[in-house]
């Protein structure tokens, strides 16, 4: 089940990840993840581990936090269901 803090998250992952100008795959590669790991954690359908948190963050050059905290960009979009 999507809940709207992981919808959130995903959204801030996908708008920080673009503001670099980067592909999933060139965030995959950064963080030592799968670019299929980043797609469902952008698109709310995994919840990411810890681990996961800390090294997406680490990619991106924030704290685990920030990615807690929504962009203007970064507003998750209401899914269809």
């Amino acid at each position: 089940m999507t809940t709207p803090e992981r919808l959130a998250f995903g959204a801030t992952v996908k708008a920080l990840r673009k503001r670099r100008g980067w592909t999933q795959m060139q965030l995959a590669e950064r963080a030592g993840l799968h670019r299929n790991a980043v797609a469902l954690v952008e698109l709310a359908l995994r919840e990411p581990s810890l681990s996961i948190i800390t090294r997406i963050a680490k990619s991106l050059g924030v704290s685990p936090g920030r990615l807690f905290k929504p962009t203007a960009e970064g507003r998750p979009k209401k899914r269809k269901q």
